[in-house]
């Protein structure tokens, strides 16, 4: 094993922790988890560093950087693929790796695998800055809250979330610089991501957030803000050092605010940043009031999810609480507006007749007529009310191993007839283009019935690409930018 040489003193105090974010690939997106740890740890002042092991050696990286900590964010499907690659680097290097994001705030239990050193739950900025502290320092790192480690005879030590952090705002601008120079590409991007809040009261039965209030109690459940301030300031330190013509506010709940929060924004983005933008918006929490604004702002487009057209699932097996008749009067205050609307939609649904329910929403898409509609395959993720529900129900037999990197094109639910559900995936890569040309609904239904195949995922990620980048979006788009989106596309219909 070759063991990494330290680095020099920080002003005698020690000695300064390299951490090196390790990514499978970054897909052309900007992975804002990994860019706030960055901005944490580099404020504790430590260094970081990224590297993606689809387009760069491993151990070139580990014999020049050197890092004392190789940090992990993974997503349930990425995780068999990290602990196998980290547990060969082990293999061959000393360091301490630490696994974070998703499927390890969920599945902690990851802790017990070989390899893993310690596991972060939850909100990690602080927690992480103050692990690399007390290894810097060389003092005891096993009561650090946030962490799982391992202790000694294989005990597992289990510490408990820290409070969240109320002031968002104190919190340091995502570290763009670490991807930026990274991939030049993101970089020249000239639309860039952004998160004005965290927290979601609402409890969808596929998502996380059941968990996330068990582990944080009531206080999950309460949107935090940054203050508009904050989040111009942001945006002009971003539009400063890298192109900038369009802005994608992720947040779930981004119109979760007083009707006071929205109109500051709408006033102060138009007049002190004057770009076009995107955000994510529930039917149900849209009226005149709210609409006007963003259109006021220079709301470009939105996104929302209706997921299934069938009431009963989408309220009570996926509990999305919202009427066919919000979602029909969102769609259209936003057309009136001038906005344009996306729609987010879940196939392949742990149903009776799965393949019908699809054909249903479809029809439905057709109707709302949006700009883009896109659909995603039912992911059973574990210690999500609906993965319990696919298990007790017999859709799925438990094995959340079975969950790849692929989950976005291809099903692990199971059911009664199988050619069920060979239909619905290959209804998901057809549907965003037969919603947009419903003449072409004869030969989809009899496309669907043919074996999956790589040219139906090129209509998905082709159709994806194109809606995305040139109807909801707002970019110059020059021969370079087509030829890099082209070599991307080609990239993800091979990987998968």
């Amino acid at each position: 094993m070759q063991a990494m040489p330290r680095q020099a003193d920080r002003a005698g105090c020690g000695v300064i922790m390299r951490a090196l974010f390790v990514l499978r690939d970054i897909r052309m997106c900007e992975r804002l988890g990994i860019m706030y740890l960055s901005a944490a740890a580099k404020a504790a002042g430590h260094e970081t560093d990224i590297i993606a092991t689809d387009k760069e050696s491993i151990d070139r990286k580990m014999q020049s950087y050197r890092p004392d900590v190789l940090a992990y964010s993974i997503h349930t499907g990425e995780h068999k693929h990290a602990i196998a690659f980290n547990r060969k680097l082990k293999e061959k290097y000393n360091f301490f790796a630490v696994f974070g994001g998703p499927h390890a705030t969920y599945f902690p239990e990851m802790i017990s695998e070989d390899g893993v050193d310690a596991v972060c739950i939850g909100e990690a900025e602080e927690a992480f800055a103050e692990l690399l502290d007390k290894m810097e320092k060389k003092k005891p790192i096993t009561k650090t809250r946030n962490f799982w480690f391992k202790g000694k005879n294989g005990v597992i030590i289990k510490n408990p979330v820290r409070g969240l952090e109320r002031n968002l705002d104190g919190i340091p601008f995502p570290d763009r610089e670490l991807v930026y120079n990274y991939d030049v590409s993101l970089r020249d991007e000239g639309e860039k991501r952004i998160m004005v809040g965290r927290g979601c009261p609402y409890r969808c039965t596929y998502c996380f957030n059941r968990q996330m209030g068990r582990l944080y109690g009531p206080e999950w459940g309460k949107v935090r803000r940054r203050s508009v301030g904050n989040v111009i300031a942001e945006v002009k330190e971003i539009r400063s050092k890298y192109p900038l013509e369009f802005v994608r506010i992720i947040d779930d709940t981004f119109v979760m605010c007083s009707h006071e929060w929205l109109d500051e924004f709408a006033d102060r983005w138009k007049r002190e940043v004057g770009l076009p933008f995107m955000c994510n918006v529930r039917a149900n929490l849209l009226d005149a009031g709210k609409v006007d604004a963003l259109k006021r702002a220079g709301c470009m487009s939105v996104f929302l999810a209706v997921e299934t057209a069938d009431d009963h699932v989408r309220n009570n097996i996926l509990k999305r609480g919202m009427s066919k008749d919000q979602i029909e009067n969102a769609c259209s205050l936003l057309r009136n507006a001038g906005i344009k609307y996306g729609i987010f939609n879940i196939l392949a649904l742990p149903v009776e007749h799965p393949y019908k329910t699809d054909l249903e929403t479809l029809y439905y898409n057709i109707r709302l007529r949006p700009a883009m509609a896109w659909s995603s395959l039912l992911t059973p993720y574990p210690k999500t009310e609906l993965g319990e529900y696919c298990v007790e129900h017999g859709f799925f037999d438990g094995d959340y191993d079975k969950i790849r990197a692929n989950y976005k094109i291809e099903s692990v639910l199971r059911f009664k007839d199988p050619t069920e559900l060979v239909k619905c995936q290959n209804m998901q890569k057809l549907f965003g283009v037969t919603v947009e040309f419903p003449w072409l609904l004869p030969v989809t239904k009899q496309l669907v019935k043919l074996p999956p195949n790589k040219l139906f995922m090129y209509v998905l990620m082709g159709w994806y690409g194109y809606t995305s980048k040139f109807r909801m979006s707002r970019v110059r788009v020059t021969p370079g930018k087509l030829v890099k989106w082209a070599f991307a596309l080609r990239k993800h219909v091979r990987d998968y």
